[in-house]
C-alpha cells in the first residue's frame, strides 16, 4: 500500500478532527526542538533582513577575530604607525605626521633633557596675538617682536634703563662696588675723604660710566687716589651738590672724569649778557652797542662748574667805547678789572673758577691794538 507524503501544515479550524495535535506539533517540530528553542541552522542569512540586526542585539563579547572579516583581520594584525592600541602607548613613529591633533594635556609631555619638541610658535593662552615663536638663531619672539638677551646685538628703542644708586651718609673711605652702582652719592659729608681708590671695587670694562657726586656739610677735601686719573675736583663745593661723572680707561685701568665739550657762544650785543657757562666756554660779544650794566646776572651753571674750569670773554664794540660792569660774581687776581672797551679793538678777558667763594677769578687781560 503507498502512503501520500504532505507538507507540513497548521491544522484547519473546523476539520482536522482528532488530529488536530498531530498536526500542529508536526508543523513545529519542523524548527523547534522539543524543549521550544531553535534547532540548529534553522536561521539562514536569507531569513534575516538587512539592518535586522543591530550592536544592542550582539551580546557583549560573542563576536571572536575569526568572526571578523578577513580585511577586518589583517588591518589589526597589521604592523605600523597608523592607530594606538587600547592601553597602548604613543611612542616615536618611524614613519608618518600626526596632525590636527586636538585635546593633548600638557601632562603627556614626558619632561626630558634631551628630547626636542619642533613647533612653528606657541600660541599663549590661545590667543594669536601673544605667540611665542622663532626670531632668528637664538632669538625669541613675542607676538612678532624680538625679544633682547643679554648676548642679541638688539637695540632697545624709546626704553629707559634704570640707573642702579647707592648713598652713604658721610664716609672717609667710601665702599663703591663698581658692579652693582652707576651713581654713588655721598650725603652730609661731614669729613674729609681719606681716599676714594681704598674701599673700591668691581671689574669695570672699557667705557663704562660712574657718577659720584657729594654733598658736604661744608666744604671737604677730596683724595681720589691712584684708581682715578685726570682732572678732578680736590673739595667738596661747601654744602652745595657736586657731580662728578667717569668713565673707565681700560688702557690705564683708571677712572677718569667725563667733561662736557663746553661750546662757544656768541651774541651781538646785550646790557646783561646771558649764557650758561656750564656749557659755553666762551662767551662773544661782536658789536656791543650799549653799556654792560652786569657780567654777572646774565651768567646761569655756575653751580656745575668744577674748581678751575675756564671761561673766556671776548668783546668788541659798535666802534664806540662803552662802559663794563662785572658784577659780584668776578674778582681780578693780578690785573685789574677793565671798565670800558677800546672802540672798535676785541677785548680779551681769561677768567677761572673758584668753588671755594663761587667766584670767577681774572687772571689775564688783552686789549687789541
Amino acid at each position: 500500500m503507498e502512503l501520500e507524503a504532505t507538507m507540513p501544515r497548521l491544522p484547519q479550524p473546523g476539520s482536522d478532527h482528532g488530529t488536530w495535535g498531530d498536526i500542529l506539533n508536526d508543523y513545529l517540530s519542523q524548527t523547534l526542538n522539543a524543549d521550544g528553542a531553535l534547532k540548529d541552522n534553522i536561521v539562514t542569512p536569507a531569513a534575516i533582513a538587512n539592518n535586522a540586526v543591530t550592536t544592542a542585539h550582539i551580546q557583549s563579547g560573542t563576536i571572536t577575530e575569526a568572526q571578523l572579516n578577513t580585511d577586518v583581520q589583517n588591518k589589526l594584525n597589521a604592523v605600523g604607525t597608523d592607530y594606538v592600541t587600547v592601553g597602548g602607548a604613543l611612542g616615536t613613529p618611524s614613519s608618518g605626521t600626526l596632525t590636527n591633533l586636538t585635546g593633548l594635556p600638557v601632562a603627556g609631555i614626558t619632561a626630558s633633557t634631551s628630547a626636542t619638541l619642533g613647533v612653528g610658535s606657541v600660541a599663549l593662552g590661545h590667543i594669536s596675538d601673544t605667540t611665542l615663536s622663532r626670531n632668528t638663531a637664538g632669538v625669541l619672539a613675542v607676538g612678532g617682536v624680538a625679544v633682547p638677551t643679554i648676548s642679541s646685538a638688539s637695540t632697545l628703542t624709546n626704553k629707559r634703563v634704570t640707573k642702579r644708586v647707592t648713598t652713604t651718609t658721610s664716609a672717609a673711605a667710601p665702599a663703591i662696588n663698581t658692579d652693582v652702582v652707576d651713581v654713588y652719592g655721598l650725603t652730609a659729608q661731614a669729613v674729609d675723604i681719606t681716599s676714594l681708590t681704598t674701599n673700591l671695587t668691581g671689574t669695570p670694562t672699557n667705557g663704562d660710566q660712574l657718577l659720584i657726586y657729594i654733598v658736604g656739610t661744608a666744604s671737604r677735601a677730596i683724595n681720589w687716589g691712584s684708581s682715578f686719573e685726570g682732572a678732578l675736583p680736590n673739595t667738596t663745593n661747601g654744602t652745595a651738590r657736586l657731580d662728578i661723572p667717569l668713565v673707565w680707561n681700560a688702557l690705564t685701568s683708571k677712572w677718569r672724569p667725563i667733561y662736557p665739550q663746553r661750546a662757544a657762544a656768541n651774541i651781538t650785543s646785550s646790557a646783561i649778557p646771558s649764557v650758561d657757562i656750564s656749557l659755553y666756554k666762551q662767551l662773544t660779544i661782536t658789536s656791543l652797542s650799549t653799556a654792560i650794566t652786569s657780567l654777572s646776572s646774565g651768567l646761569s651753571g655756575i653751580s656745575d662748574l668744577t674748581d678751575g674750569a675756564e671761561f673766556i670773554v671776548t668783546i668788541k664794540d659798535d666802534g664806540i667805547a662803552r662802559a663794563i660792569t662785572f658784577g659780584a660774581t668776578w674778582v681780578a687776581v693780578g690785573v685789574s678789572l677793565p671798565t670800558t672797551t677800546v672802540s672798535g679793538k676785541w677785548l680779551y678777558l681769561g677768567a677761572k673758577w673758584r668753588s671755594s667763594d663761587s667766584k670767577l677769578v681774572l687772571l689775564a687781560v688783552s686789549q687789541e691794538t
